[in-house]
């Protein structure tokens, strides 16, 4: 008797879980990984823009239309900058953004893993922005003034998963420049970044 009403039990919960995802078929998850990050432009010279490694995390959210089609947003913490190096000089900057993306998914039918492909808008709120410099040895650092409050860029990317976890690459795009206007002259600087990262469906 105990060992039918556990089969039950589980049986019971197998089936709520199935039929909670038949009409909410909604998912969150948490992720995070390395981002690389540089930055383009024509007031950018080559030796300005390296590739700096730096983190990105947060969680995330989507919800079905159908199998193949969801929309998916997230709320992530990013590091961004850029490394460069010319003569005795070294240094980097580093601008951290809380970032919204707004994406939409393209999920693939009938594999024995999940499989999607994604791309949206990836909007950026600024945390901070400072820079450190290394000349000849001796180090310095300190805050940018005039870096733009609001980031836009574009994102693309694409992501497997496997037993509630998750693997995933994106591009992403800047599409406004970094720097604000200064004597009401615009520089031509703008972000991109490619980040990898692994996470997990909590539900």
């Amino acid at each position: 008797m105990k060992k039918l009403m556990l089969m039950g039990l589980i049986l019971v919960a197998f089936s709520a879980a199935a039929f909670s995802q038949m009409i909410l078929p909604i998912h969150f998850g948490v992720k995070g990984g390395l981002a690389l990050a540089n930055t383009y432009g024509s007031d950018v010279p080559d030796s300005m823009s390296g590739w700096k490694p730096g983190f990105y995390g947060g969680v995330y959210g989507n919800y079905s239309f159908s199998p193949m089609m969801a929309v998916q947003g997230e709320l992530l913490f990013t590091q961004k900058g850029a490394k460069y190096s010319y003569g005795n000089v070294k240094g980097s900057s580093t601008i951290n953004y809380i970032n919204i993306p707004i994406l939409l998914r393209l999920n693939v039918p009938n594999l024995t893993f999940g499989l999607a492909f994604f791309g949206g808008v990836d909007m950026g709120i600024k945390v901070s922005a400072s820079w450190e410099q290394d000349v000849g040895g001796t180090k310095t650092s300190g805050d940018y003034e005039n870096i733009n409050g609001f980031d836009i860029g574009a994102a693309l990317g694409a992501e497997a998963c496997y037993m509630n976890f998750l693997f995933e690459a994106r591009y992403i795009h800047g599409l406004t420049n970094v720097p604000e206007k200064v004597n009401n002259v615009q520089a031509e600087a703008k972000n991109q970044a490619i980040c990898v990262g692994v996470g997990y469906q909590i539900m």
